[in-house]
């Protein structure tokens, strides 16, 4: 938790290293009205005045992970990690990529930048590109109030233990959604009226 809190000085550095690594990543045909980097990374290509199918996204992202980890030769960027780290998971397919990107979005963690913060937490909750650890994402996410994720996180694994049969322990984790008090969508209701089905017929 000390990693997720930094000081206003280190914020302001933040603040420039997204403006230069924003500047990079506009250079290959992203909309510069995302509000965010990951918008801004998922924008990569968009506009470009060709059609969607003739654009080859492999190149393009390979060619700015080149750019960025040469902008962080010279800066050993936290905000430069986190974008290759966004931009090897537009294109993962195997377990060696979701290394690498987690590879970039520890290190951005651990320079205290906040976005990797629940970057990290995601692989561990879900076992991407390092081995799964529940607790250490539920602390993850905890530490920077991140309640939608854990949301997604705790219904996860409730489902996960309902598919398995084991109802008691599902409800141990749909119960842990029920003391998130942003938690009341439909969804979520249809989740425990399932369970309690299943727990009322086994």
């Amino acid at each position: 938790k000390g990693n997720a809190s930094k000081s206003a000085g280190a914020a302001n550095n933040f603040e420039e290293e997204e403006r230069e690594v924003r500047q990079i990543i506009l250079k290959y045909y992203a909309d510069d009205e995302s509000e965010n980097l990951d918008d801004l990374i998922l924008s990569v290509g968009s506009c470009q005045d060709v059609d969607y199918d003739d654009i080859d996204f492999d190149k393009l992202y390979s060619d700015l992970i080149d750019d960025l980890n040469k902008y962080n030769k010279q800066h050993d960027s936290a905000v430069a990690h986190y974008a290759i780290g966004e931009c090897i998971d537009q294109g993962s397919e195997n377990e060696t990529d979701f290394k690498r990107a987690f590879s970039h979005y520890l290190i951005a963690f651990e320079k205290g930048y906040k976005p990797a913060i629940e970057e990290v937490a995601r692989c561990y909750g879900w076992g991407a590109g390092v081995e799964k650890n529940i607790p250490k994402a539920i602390e993850l996410y905890e530490s920077v109030n991140d309640y939608v994720s854990l949301i997604q996180l705790y219904r996860s694994c409730g489902w996960n233990y309902e598919c398995e049969g084991d109802y008691e322990s599902s409800y141990h984790w749909y119960a842990n959604m029920m003391n998130i008090s942003s938690c009341c969508s439909e969804d979520f209701f249809v989740d425990i009226c399932g369970l309690l089905r299943n727990l009322a017929l086994k």
